[in-house]
């Protein structure tokens, strides 16, 4: 008896076949001055229903076009939290730094919906690390704990800094930043002795930095100067 519950159960189900999600998320990124955006990373995830339901369920990522259109296709009803993102850019993540993050509704597994990201510029911070005892090549990789975090949150998720080149006595790194906004500069290494420009220790700590939109001219310096 109980193998032929089973084996209608299973009929039943192949009967109804899979779940169809048809839904469309498309749209266009541009920059304040409506100038289409290419090659920007657009991440699409699902907002949860409620506190207990775990979000970015469904959703996907694509690149957008040289004329800065996106979709996103296969999605199912809900509302979606949409990002975007040039990698090394200077142009600012829409869910960074902003307190209304931009959405989009499908009110149906085969609605279509369009919409427009904008994306501010900003500015790459440069961040000087001198490193004249080159520990951080010593040891970074190969000592276990070993690392040297430096980035920034802007809100929605937290942006490590790019390595852009290094040299026998450190490395350059940027982070990008918005104008006129003051920011903290995370730095944190639980292996490494950190100090800034002043010469003062550094553990787990936010560098202030404010860049001036008539003068950016900001940079950040910091020492490695041994081992805890």
């Amino acid at each position: 008896m109980h193998a032929i519950t089973l084996a209608s159960t299973i009929l039943t189900l192949a009967a109804l076949g899979p779940t169809i999600f048809a839904a469309t998320i498309s749209g266009k990124v541009v920059d304040i001055a409506n100038r289409p955006v290419a090659a920007a990373i657009v991440k699409i995830s699902e907002e949860p229903t409620s506190p207990s339901v775990p979000s970015a369920m469904h959703g996907g990522t694509t690149r957008t076009a040289a004329d800065g259109t996106f979709s996103v296709d296969n999605l199912e009803a809900g509302t979606y939290l949409l990002c975007a993102q040039v990698l090394k850019g200077t142009l600012i993540n829409p869910c960074q730094w902003t307190t209304t993050l931009p959405h989009a509704t499908l009110a149906s597994a085969a609605a279509i919906t369009s919409i427009t990201l904008t994306m501010r510029p900003g500015y790459r911070l440069p961040i000087r690390v001198d490193d004249t005892q080159g520990l951080l090549n010593a040891h970074e990789g190969k000592t276990p704990g070993a690392h040297l975090l430096i980035g920034v949150h802007g809100g929605y998720h937290f942006e490590p800094a790019d390595t852009d080149s290094a040299d026998s006595s450190g490395r350059n790194l940027s982070v990008l930043v918005p104008f006129d906004v003051p920011v903290g500069v995370t730095v944190q290494s639980g292996f490494f002795k950190v100090q800034d420009a002043g010469g003062n220790a550094i553990k787990n700590a936010a560098l202030p930095a404010t860049v001036n939109s008539a003068a950016p001219s900001s940079r950040l310096t910091i020492k490695i100067t041994g081992k805890n």
